[in-house]
């Protein structure tokens, strides 16, 4: 992870930007546009940024620091490993639940 300081006005990323980063709110206010038009305020332990590196897409939305902001932000590399780790452990762990439930024995085979 890194920290990052944006001040007063500053973008943290443009709608249309291509997408490197995830991000949470350490402090500060931001605020969320789409097509210039407001949509919502993110404050402290709100995260953004994670669609368009999901998906690979640009940048669906336009984050503006309203006042001095810091925020921690994590590369798209390690965000989607991070993704992947966590979806594996949680498929993992629902199919070890379903396979030691006497009720969904006759649904399921073993794999």
């Amino acid at each position: 992870m890194f920290y990052c300081q944006v001040s007063e006005n500053e973008y943290i990323f443009q709608q249309g930007d291509d997408a490197n980063s995830f991000f949470i709110a350490e402090s500060g206010k931001l605020e969320v546009f789409i097509e210039k038009k407001f949509i919502r305020d993110l404050k402290r332990g709100d995260g953004f940024g994670e669609l368009a590196l999901l998906y690979s897409a640009p940048r669906s939305a336009s984050i503006k620091a309203i006042e001095l902001s810091r925020l921690w932000g994590i590369d798209r590399d390690t965000f989607r490993k991070a993704v992947k780790e966590i979806t594996t452990k949680t498929s993992k762990d629902n199919r070890s639940f379903i396979d030691n439930v006497k009720f969904f024995r006759n649904f399921f085979f073993k794999l």
